[in-house]
């Protein structure tokens, strides 16, 4: 565009879709039409992974069926699911782990990762970085949990740092 100076049309590398929270309606409503035509058109069809950060809330949906077979039928896309097992997220995200290992996907490419010791908001905070630098989840150290769940606000359900504060980075 001479206007601008960008390109009419540009090129997509690989794509990776990443989600924390209220993210999964977007992501679960992928999963959900993973079959359909435009889920393998572009720009989906350079998805290279796919980052689910505290977003399996779906009990009601079975949104672990859906990551599943989503999972199986783009194996060349890698899924990395965080869950909190003692949260809203904790029956699903183990549903989803034992769905992935039955289908033997958990050693291709869906890896569901049970986050303890953690919070809601720092989730996203401990692991993109890894995630952008390797494609794999972080190791959290017991010393940065201990410190996590030393913290305490009236929020505590969703988020143990105080507000102004930043969750630890990973070791």
């Amino acid at each position: 565009n001479k206007l601008t100076g960008w390109p009419e049309k540009s090129e997509t590398g690989e794509l990776v879709l990443s989600g924390h929270s209220k993210a999964y309606v977007v992501l679960d409503g992928l999963a959900c039409r993973a079959d359909d035509a435009e889920s393998s058109q572009h720009p989906l069809a350079k998805l290279h992974a796919v980052w689910s950060l505290d977003i399996m809330y779906g009990q009601a949906t079975c949104a672990s069926a859906k990551w599943v077979s989503w999972a199986a039928m783009k194996s060349s896309v890698k899924f990395r699911v965080f869950y909190r097992p003692s949260s809203p997220t904790g029956s699903e995200g183990d549903r989803l782990a034992r769905k992935a290992k039955e289908a033997g996907l958990d050693k291709k490419n869906l890896k569901v990762v049970a986050m303890t010791g953690t919070t809601h908001c720092a989730l996203p905070g401990q692991q993109l970085p890894s995630l952008l630098a390797t494609g794999e989840p972080a190791a959290i150290s017991q010393k940065e949990v201990g410190a996590l769940e030393a913290e305490s606000y009236p929020y505590q359900q969703y988020d143990s740092t105080p507000r102004g504060k930043t969750a630890p980075a990973p070791a």
